[in-house]
């Protein structure tokens, strides 16, 4: 009889266990492919060329981008929208997938810096 009893809790504890790792396991693969999404998609720099498809921001001194809009393009200063408001020298944040050539494809561009700018 005591055979039983330690035998049901040693199984419901093994259980418990089995599903917490389980849990565990599968929240920080979410968490991972959160991340390596938001990492890949998401891109900061500043305009260095203005071209008619879109324009190259560069990341760093050796990384330069080329970001082309589409006409669901989104451009943002703040929380108000901007019609033709890229200049080459503006920081940006962009938010995009890459093509087969490497290009962006940016779905939404924010612009950083002074607020007076667009006033």
């Amino acid at each position: 009889m005591y055979r039983s009893i330690f035998t049901k809790i040693f199984l419901k504890r093994t259980l418990f266990a089995c599903i917490v790792v389980i849990a565990i396991a599968l929240l920080s693969f979410v968490a991972m492919r959160s991340y390596i999404h938001w990492t890949e998609s998401s891109y900061y720099g500043e305009i260095v060329e203005i071209t008619n498809e879109g324009f190259l921001v560069k990341e760093t001194e050796t990384i330069v981008r080329t970001v082309f809009l589409t006409e669901h393009t989104l451009i943002k200063r703040g929380r108000h929208s901007l019609n033709n408001g890229l200049n080459v020298g503006d920081k940006v944040i962009i938010i995009g997938s890459p093509d087969g050539a490497g290009r962006i494809e940016a779905k939404l561009i924010r612009l950083i810096g002074d607020r007076g700018q667009d006033q």
